[in-house]
């Protein structure tokens, strides 16, 4: 009786954990998605509610007009590009949840909204090979927040193509309001083991802000900066998206 007496108080004291559990709502999270140009394109699936945790979406870009303006990529919070493909299937979490966007390519360079750091060539003497990691700041309402950009491993005087995997976004359509969204750029330089020199690391700032006109209408911007301090210098590619950014 006692033992009995026992397991009855247990179950009684287990009961309010249980309910409480059962009680409690799963996650739930929003995907939300647009192409870069409606006249060039559109999405199917998307959705403007959020979804639980594990439930599954699709999304679909549809092109209008498949021979000049192909789809190129889907591109999640205006940073990163997540699939080449032209339906992505996600299931609803902290990860996926976001904004994404189909780009579809444009007429002219100069309409694309989206640009990535496609080349990097460092020249000098000091370093034989380095790693490096590049950070942006929207200049927006005097923000001068650095956020990761890209990073990796390069030989000096070896010109290295990127993945283009990181993109920059300069704004809305051409002409309208915000289209100039200016950066700043820092990089930061940290020789590989092994190379001769007594530098550790080396951080500098670029003075030239990156927006969309310094493109000048063409699809890349080349920005030099030489570093005096250790007799080399660096350029960095940027590159507007098009039909042959991922085509290899």
């Amino acid at each position: 009786m006692k033992k009995f007496i026992k397991v009855f108080l247990l179950i009684l004291c287990l009961c309010p954990i249980v309910l409480l559990t059962a009680c409690q709502s799963p996650s739930s999270y929003l995907i939300t998605a647009k192409p870069s140009d409606s006249i060039l394109g559109s999405v199917q699936g998307a959705l403007t509610e959020q979804r639980t945790e594990g439930t599954g979406i699709t999304l679909s870009a549809k092109e209008n007009i498949a021979q000049t303006n192909p789809f190129i990529c889907w591109v999640k919070d205006y940073k990163n590009v997540v699939s080449t493909e032209k339906s992505i299937y996600l299931t609803y979490n902290a990860e996926t949840a976001g904004f994404y966007t189909a780009v579809f390519a444009e007429n002219e360079p100069k309409n694309m909204r989206y640009a990535c750091l496609s080349n990097i060539l460092f020249d000098g003497t000091e370093f034989s090979s380095l790693s490096y990691e590049i950070s942006t700041a929207l200049m927006a309402a005097g923000s001068n927040e650095y956020s990761p950009f890209t990073s990796g491993d390069l030989t000096v005087g070896t010109e290295l193509k990127t993945d283009c995997r990181s993109v920059l976004y300069f704004g809305g359509a051409v002409g309208g309001v915000g289209n100039e969204y200016k950066f700043n750029i820092k990089v930061n330089l940290t020789p590989v083991a092994g190379s001769e020199t007594t530098i550790t690391e080396y951080s500098f700032s670029i003075t030239e802000l990156l927006n969309s006109s310094k493109f000048n209408g063409t699809d890349k911007c080349v920005i030099t900066h030489n570093i005096s301090a250790l007799d080399s210098t660096i350029s960095l590619v940027f590159t507007k998206l098009s039909v042959n950014t991922y085509s290899n």
